[in-house]
């Protein structure tokens, strides 16, 4: 017996919102839904994504009414959990009735995620304070990176249930930064020792890393390569209002500060001369291996992209020294992140997303679209705004080409891929036959 058309496009519309509140990109969001009333025998089926609003219209017969209805997209944690389950209850809908699909569907955003949000803000520290370490930061500027970025996500985390818009928990999370920033300046002039050499300027970047409009600006350009201009347009918005917020907290600080005669600069980033070295490369891995954990990917895509996320991360930082551009080496690192992801996903059973989503992490365009609004702010001559502008369209350049990138790179591994079944017990996947899968 055929479904009814208002079932179907309910069962539609629950998929695509649940996994775009949760994280997922527009067109993975797009493809299940779509793939769900396809298969449930719809003869006209269609979804789209505006803004933060999803839009589903069925028709069960050419000569019948088409149904429509939209949604407004609720904002939350990214969860490749609950992203990789909606879409198997998607590719199953055929198999089990509409009934059991939504009540597993309502069981998926109702339980709890794999990790608490204390370890969620734990894990966020770890990128900030191993980023900075990334960047050649001293130890003391990484833990201390670390600790006010727990701080700034906790607090956000207690803004948001109180309903803050996130521009706002962006500008308290950028003042927090800089008066932990003016703090130490203080106790260098106070004579505390361990604290000589060390620039109070970059632990603002270094706790705010993890905050920074990286994974925005790239999810923008994913949506612009596929089309969704509008949508991608409103993410690039979102990107620079979000690093604004930042700016804004930040600067406040440190005028207050400076007004108090206790100077403290703020940086515009790292630089990536003498970076090439094992040590950048180890913590480049963690970065990802950390975003993955505040993802709540498996445990086989964490892992995956840690590695991946520091390969890439060297290749990128071998190309800049032989003087290839950022973008160009950008677009060499994505490419390698595209394959080894998919290939990656294909022997271990999980998401591609779930690892290239993170192992990107480290190359991602947040620092320098900082540095752009940081420089717009902070004018000090036309140089310093055209510095600004270069900045901000280098941060568009490198989110386009690695959005660009990795959909090549991953497209590029798919005839590379060997059937599963063929793969010896060594390098078979976790889940498979007598192993318990998780």
């Amino acid at each position: 017996m055929s479904a009814a058309p208002r079932e179907v496009l309910d069962l539609g519309l629950e998929i695509g919102c649940g996994m775009l509140a949760h994280g997922a990109s527009v067109s993975s969001a797009i493809r299940a839904s779509r793939h769900a009333m396809r298969d449930l025998g719809m003869e006209e089926y269609h979804t789209d994504v505006t803004g933060n609003m999803i839009i589903v219209s069925v028709r069960a017969r050419t000569d019948a009414d088409p149904i429509t209805a939209m949604r407004v997209v609720p904002l939350g944690h990214q969860d490749f959990d609950r992203i990789t389950e909606l879409q198997q209850v998607a590719s199953e809908a055929r198999m089990n009735s509409i009934s059991h699909s939504r009540s597993r569907i309502d069981a998926i955003l109702g339980r709890s995620g794999r990790w608490g949000g204390l370890d969620v803000s734990l894990g966020f520290g770890i990128v900030s304070g191993a980023a900075a370490l990334m960047f050649g930061a001293r130890w003391i500027v990484g833990l201390l990176a670390l600790i006010v970025a727990w701080c700034i996500h906790r607090t956000q985390v207690w803004l948001a249930k109180r309903r803050v818009s996130v521009f706002f928990q962006q500008c308290v999370g950028g003042a927090m930064a800089a008066a932990t920033a003016v703090m130490v300046a203080l106790a260098k002039e106070w004579g505390v020792p361990g604290l000589s050499g060390i620039e109070p300027g970059l632990i603002v970047i270094g706790a705010i890393i993890s905050m920074l409009a990286g994974i925005t600006i790239l999810g923008a350009s994913e949506d612009a390569i596929s089309g969704l201009y509008v949508t991608g347009t409103a993410h690039a918005i979102h990107g620079l209002i979000v690093t604004i917020g930042l700016v804004i907290g930040a600067s406040i600080v440190v005028a207050g500060a400076g007004w108090l005669s206790v100077p403290v600069w703020i940086k515009a980033g790292f630089s990536l001369n003498g970076l090439l070295g094992p040590a950048s490369v180890f913590w480049a891995g963690i970065v990802a291996a950390a975003w993955a954990f505040c993802t709540r990917a498996s445990r086989r895509a964490t892992v995956s992209a840690g590695l991946i996320g520091a390969v890439s991360w060297l290749l990128f930082l071998w190309l800049v020294t032989h003087r290839w551009s950022v973008v160009a080496a950008t677009g060499a690192a994505a490419l390698s992140i595209g394959v080894a992801s998919a290939v990656a996903a294909r022997l271990l059973r999980v998401q591609l997303d779930s690892i290239s989503a993170s192992a990107v992490v480290p190359i991602l365009p947040g620092l320098v679209t900082w540095s752009g609004v940081l420089k717009l702010a902070l004018v000090t001559g036309e140089g310093s705004f055209v510095d600004g502008q270069l900045d901000l369209m280098t941060a568009a350049a490198v989110g386009i080409v690695l959005a660009a990138g990795v959909a090549a790179g991953a497209a590029m591994a798919r005839p590379m891929s060997v059937p599963i079944r063929k793969l010896p017990w060594p390098i078979r996947p976790l889940g498979s036959r007598g192993v318990r899968k998780r």
